[in-house]
């Protein structure tokens, strides 16, 4: 079923139509052999009554039939009743189901009062419908049973107006015995014709729900064993009626590549992997997927079972894989620090573990159906810097356990994109670049300023990440270090400069100081 249809039928009418409409049908199917039965039992009874009244038989046969068109209208209102009831509690189940799953923040902020009014109101209006189908259905009750009265009575009087003889006890009694035997069918018809159209209502229900439109089929023939993912000009909406939110999209996926898809919010790249799925509605072009395909989303999901049996999810264990993957998703020191280590009981919504603990849960789980193709979808952003880095490493990298399968990551971290084997840019729905890190770097495009605007954001973030720091440290040292010397070398040549030049000016003050006395000694010989 896709998207649309899943939106279409709630929770709530799941529900109903597995615990309410689906019994219905069944209980119609085990009396379908009334509807065989009673017309040859009241048929036979009728010709017989016929031959001991005579024609007057004929005023119960016609008192009969004149109650037929009260019974449709009875069964007309009565179909429209429980139409209405049966919507009413869907609703009402639908708000029954959303506030349990959200107790606790309705505890938290005190919304129980609201809530309960709530429900009460489409409860109220549900028992009212309930209330007039069987009112009607009470009114039809009373109406065929006390039709075998109203039946005896009319052939009775037809009898003694029409023949003028006095009432036998032998004519009466036998009469009596014809009409009690027609008493049981007329009596529990009308039971049969409510429950007709309830059964009715019901597998109009079902038939909505089984008519739903159903996934496209996942290859359309474009996909190669070399390209398990391939797009021609694909468009794709959630629902038929809205614009197209991915918009020409084409692409070839080689196998057993890393491809990161990645640009700003809202640019369509979770859209992107629901699209790959077959979760969202195709307008036009081609698109297609080959291979069994693992899905880790955003929002990780865990079973109301055991951490291991979330892993396995029904697969037959293999002990020397399923620990190479919990070391591989950093898990064994979370597994140590469980009360039952894996065999604890994680709940529905994963209340025990945190969101970090519960997204590597999933991509445990994903990497141990060990598929051919992976979409991943931002598996690393609830993990910490450095568990993210052994995760990425491990596991999708390209020496990780799934390095050898196709693999579509979307990610906000730049830091991955090097180690990628090729990068798709979207924005608006639309990709607008694709290739290699270092193309796209080169070619100084949209990725290129996305790149420059995530280092700039993030720039603040990246001051709590250890390894940042020791970077940071590192360069800062040897900045240090580097300034020093040359601080060192530069007072050193300046030392030496400053020595050479005394050493000159003595040098030369000396030899003017020799040639002076030279020049007066020669001076004085002369006089």
């Amino acid at each position: 079923m896709n998207a649309e249809s899943r939106r279409e039928f709630t929770v709530g009418n799941i529900v109903n139509l597995m615990s309410v409409d689906s019994p219905m049908f069944r209980d119609m199917v085990a009396s379908l052999w009334v509807l065989v039965s009673w017309p040859f039992e009241i048929t036979l009874a009728f010709y017989l009554l016929y031959d001991v009244l005579g024609i007057a038989a004929l005023a119960g046969i016609f008192s009969v039939f004149l109650l037929m068109p009260i019974n449709g209208f009875l069964t007309l209102f009565m179909r429209r009743a429980w139409t209405k009831q049966l919507a009413l509690k869907d609703q009402r189940i639908k708000i029954v189901n959303e506030a349990l799953d959200g107790i606790k923040v309705l505890k938290l902020y005190a919304w129980e009062p609201s809530f309960e009014k709530k429900i009460m109101e489409f409860r109220k209006l549900e028992t009212n419908q309930l209330r007039r189908g069987q009112l009607l259905a009470s009114f039809a009750v009373l109406l065929f049973v006390a039709s075998p009265a109203l039946v005896t009575m009319l052939s009775f009087v037809s009898y003694v107006l029409v023949t003028g003889e006095s009432l036998t006890p032998s004519t009466a009694f036998v009469a009596m015995s014809l009409i009690n035997t027609m008493k049981v069918p007329m009596s529990t018809f009308p039971m049969l014709i409510s429950q007709m159209v309830q059964c009715k209502v019901s597998l109009m229900r079902l038939q909505d729900y089984l008519s739903g439109e159903e996934l496209l089929d996942a290859d359309s023939g474009t996909s190669t064993h070399d390209f398990p993912i391939v797009m021609r000009n694909a468009s794709f909406t959630w629902k038929r009626s809205d614009p197209p939110l991915l918009q020409n999209i084409s692409l070839k996926i080689p196998r057993g590549t890393l491809t990161a898809i990645v640009g700003t919010v809202g640019a369509g790249k979770s859209s992107f992997i629901s699209a790959i799925l077959k979760e969202m509605e195709q307008l036009s072009g081609q698109s297609s997927l080959q291979g069994r395909v693992a899905y880790v989303p955003q929002q990780a999901w865990v079973q109301n079972m055991s951490l291991l049996n979330n892993i396995l999810f029904e697969r037959p264990m293999e002990e020397e894989f399923y620990r190479k993957i919990i070391s591989a998703c950093a898990l064994e020191a979370d597994i140590d620090l469980l009360q039952c280590g894996e065999m604890t009981e994680i709940g529905e919504k994963g209340i025990n573990l945190s969101g970090g603990q519960k997204q590597r849960v999933s991509l445990a789980r994903a990497v141990y159906q060990d598929a051919d193709v992976y979409l991943l979808d931002d598996p690393l952003s609830a993990v910490d810097a450095h568990v993210g880095k052994h995760i990425f490493q491990n596991v999708m990298g390209p020496q990780g356990i799934i390095r050898d399968k196709t693999r579509i990551m979307v990610t906000h971290g730049v830091h991955w994109l090097p180690l990628v084997d090729s990068i798709i840019v979207m924005d608006q729905g639309r990709i607008t670049e694709a290739g290699t890190y270092k193309e796209l770097m080169t070619h100084d495009g949209p990725f290129a300023q996305f790149v420059r605007t995530y280092l700039l954001e993030h720039q603040d973030d990246n001051v709590d990440d250890p390894e940042v720091v020791v970077v940071v440290v590192v360069v800062v040292v040897v900045v240090v270090v580097v300034v020093v010397v040359v601080v060192v070398v530069v007072i050193v040549v300046v030392a030496v400069l400053v020595v050479v030049i005394v050493v000159v000016v003595v040098v030369v003050v000396t030899v003017l100081i020799i040639v002076i006395i030279i020049i007066v000694n020669e001076f004085y010989k002369h006089l």
